[in-house]
């Protein structure tokens, strides 16, 4: 949080989790610096977008880029569409099926190999921990 005032970008990139749900909100928010740039890629959960949008409509941020938000999708007449200082994308920022090819190849490659690991009675690659709400580990 301390690091908010020095920060001329702020990404965010996390997992919907009990722990990152609404992380930023007006006060973090205000903690950033006039002339920041605020990232969203991760989930539109982490950000109190009604509060977002308060801390927009007093110019207290250079701007925001949101290829997420809450709620998802943005409905036509949520106020982050009149703002010239916000880029709205419709949740494509990480390239997936369709999109690339290399990434394509690797989800074939992990679910063959969790495939084969499952028929193996070997644990699983990728599993999400269910407590905290991402995968902490990868099986070897």
């Amino acid at each position: 949080e301390e690091r908010l005032a020095s920060a001329d970008i702020v990404v965010g990139c996390l997992p919907n989790t009990p722990k990152t749900r609404h992380l930023l909100g007006e006060r973090e928010l205000r903690r950033m610096k006039p002339d920041a740039v605020l990232v969203n890629v991760g989930r539109g959960s982490l950000i109190r977008t009604d509060e977002l949008v308060r801390v927009l409509q007093d110019d207290h941020l250079l701007g925001a880029v949101l290829d997420v938000t809450e709620p998802e999708p943005l409905p036509e007449d949520h106020p982050l569409w009149a703002f010239d200082n916000v880029i709205l994308t419709p949740h494509i920022a990480g390239p997936s099926l369709n999109h690339a090819p290399q990434t394509e190849d690797k989800i074939f490659s992990i679910c063959c190999d969790n495939l084969r690991r499952w028929l193996a009675g070997e644990p699983l690659r990728n599993q999400v921990d269910w407590m905290c709400g991402y995968r902490q580990d990868s099986a070897k």
